[in-house]
């Protein structure tokens, strides 16, 4: 005895079945692999905020020990007084000041040059340079047009702190005003190297951090002398770095100037970042590199009074993420594969049920004809359309060609079930049902009407729908010649119609026909038009 759910399971397309699970594994896979970007994105945003917090303290912090310099060991009258010589003096007073100045400061200046001081530099009241503790002998350049802070300090009289290109070095810069005896006499800068912002951003974050300059930038403000103290940069063709930087040795051991270099090229083919370097705006990247995971972020750096980006701070991450969670996302992985194979062939099974409960709405369960109800409903879509097709939806009389029906039923059928049993009775109605469908035409429609009744529906004319009806009519014994079961013989009655208004009285008709045919002494046909 065969098993109905086996039977079920046989009806089921597999192919189709891993076919459809693949495609919902796949935009699982799809859904989950974007959640874990947007969970390591938001991590990774949350890191850099976090290290650019800090950095940003660093330098408030830098400001602060600048501030105690300043007020301790520059701003004191002997210093006051060489700057107010010099600003009275002639060029002969000024050259005696600023050598005294270079003895005086230099010890001072070697002690802050252990500390990242980069910088120490003195300015006239009219924003000239006086004296480079890093350049001595260079002085004298006016520094109206380069360096803001200077000019904003000795026109407004009070310090700044901030980021600011310089005509030889960037860097952060804080710059005071000084005074003697109540009279403005000039101003002097304490700037931070960038190399100390750099070791304290690594030490802090694991990250591979670059100061780095716009091209434009550089070109326009530094001395041409001191313009091969830049490098270009892998990130971009508008920017530069100083080349100090390449020569500092980083503590930081978790990713290597080749890994960043890797990490630099990927990231300088992307479009989107390039337009953020042109546009002097923020970005942030996820990169996969070589079996690793990194992210690169871009912050502007802001020049002139913050008024304008000089150039960014670009910081490479790098974190065992798919190292360390490969395993639970494997798993995830085939949890998703193997609800897709169970949704997958849920819903298989749930179209060959639809489509049984389809077959069972339109077939007759004994012979597997349809049933006459959607017979019907079959007749009149293929007149509609047969009639629409043709612009004519009146008349069924195109091309000579009529409608017949074709309705027969079983001779004696009661007999039948009466002497050899209702199950042999339904062999003999599976029977006709195969003769049926080997003698009509393809296209042609059929049915079981109901009980041992038949109906077909054929584009014919009524000598041709006769015709078929008798070609039927004489194959009926002799396929039961053949088997096992009791002969029977069937009577025909056809009726043609030309009119689409006529459906309903050629089926009245028709089954007078057949009633007339086995009035008439069964086994025969008998024919009429509406």
């Amino acid at each position: 005895m065969k098993n109905p759910s086996f039977e079920k399971l046989k009806n089921i397309h597999w192919r189709a079945v891993f076919g459809f699970a693949l495609a919902i594994f796949i935009l699982l896979s799809a859904a989950f692999v974007y959640t874990v970007y947007s969970q390591i994105k938001t991590f990774s945003v949350a890191q850099h905020e976090k290290q650019r917090a800090q950095f940003q303290f660093n330098v408030k912090a830098t400001g602060t020990l600048s501030d105690s310099v300043f007020q301790t060991t520059i701003n004191v009258p002997e210093v006051q007084k060489l700057l107010a010589t010099a600003h009275n003096g002639d060029e002969n007073a000024k050259a005696e000041v600023r050598e005294a100045l270079y003895r005086l400061m230099q010890p001072l200046y070697e002690t802050l040059q252990f500390s990242n001081v980069q910088q120490l530099h003195f300015h006239t009241t009219d924003n000239h340079s006086f004296l480079r503790m890093h350049r001595p002998n260079l002085y004298g350049d006016d520094l109206s047009d380069f360096r803001f802070s200077v000019k904003y300090v000795n026109e407004n009289l009070e310090p700044f702190h901030g980021f600011e290109e310089g005509r030889i070095f960037n860097g952060y810069r804080h710059v005071y005003p000084m005074f003697y005896q109540g009279a403005h006499v000039g101003s002097v800068e304490i700037s931070n190297s960038l190399i100390s912002f750099k070791e304290g951003y690594e030490q802090i974050a694991r990250d591979s951090v670059d100061f780095v300059m716009l091209r434009d930038v550089v070109e326009a403000f530094v001395f041409e002398s001191e313009q091969s103290n830049y490098d270009d940069y892998l990130l971009s063709p508008d920017l530069v770095i100083q080349n100090i930087f390449n020569r500092v040795e980083s503590e930081q051991t978790w990713l290597s100037d080749a890994e960043r270099n890797t990490v630099l090229e990927a990231s300088a083919k992307r479009s989107k970042l390039q337009q953020a370097v042109a546009a002097g705006n923020k970005y942030f990247d996820i990169l996969f590199v070589d079996g690793r995971l990194y992210s690169l972020r871009l912050d502007p750096l802001y020049g002139s009074l913050n008024t304008r980006v000089v150039g960014f701070v670009v910081s490479v991450s790098t974190f065992e993420y798919l190292t360390q969670a490969l395993p639970a996302l494997l798993i995830q992985l085939g949890i998703f594969f193997i609800i897709s194979l169970v949704f997958a062939f849920l819903l298989a099974k749930q179209r060959v049920y639809t489509k049984q409960m389809r077959r069972l709405a339109q077939r007759d369960g004994l012979t597997n004809l349809y049933n006459r109800r959607y017979f019907s409903e079959c007749v009149k879509r293929v007149l509609v359309n047969k009639l629409s097709a043709r612009g004519n939806r009146k008349s069924a009389e195109t091309n000579n060609k009529r409608y017949c029906f074709i309705m027969f039923d079983v001779d004696h059928f009661k007999k039948v079930n009466d002497t050899f049993g209702h199950d042999i009775g339904d062999a003999v109605l599976v029977k006709l049902a195969e003769i049926l469908k080997s003698v009509l035409r393809e296209g042609d429609l059929y049915c079981r009407w109901g009980g041992e009744e038949f109906m077909a529906l054929i584009e014919a004319d009524l000598a041709m729908g006769e015709e078929i009806a008798e070609r039927l009519r004489v194959a009926i014994p002799a396929g039961f010649a053949d088997s096992d079961m009791p002969a029977v013989t069937c009577s025909f009655g056809v009726v043609a119609m030309h009119k689409f208004d006529q459906l309903e009285p050629a089926l009245n008709l028709v089954d007078k026909m057949l009633y007339k045919a086995k009035a008439e002494g069964r086994n025969t046909t008998r024919i009429a038009s509406v």
